[in-house]
């Protein structure tokens, strides 16, 4: 599995079960013009799923 997102920082979690696997994608707002911390940090939470047994990725935006 490959997932790209080339301007933006963040981080990834994972969930295996014997039925199938979940990554979620979390990428975070850069700081403020001023080098203040933005009020929220989260900018976009994308999921990944694939089935056991399945070759297709199911790619949820904004979740």
């Amino acid at each position: 599995m490959l997932y790209a997102d080339h301007d933006g920082i963040g981080y990834a979690s994972a969930t295996v079960t014997p039925t199938q696997f979940v990554a979620i994608f979390n990428k975070v707002k850069f700081l403020n013009a001023d080098g203040s911390a933005p009020q929220s940090s989260l900018e976009k939470r994308t999921r990944l799923t694939i089935n056991a047994g399945a070759v297709s990725v199911a790619v949820q935006d904004n979740v």
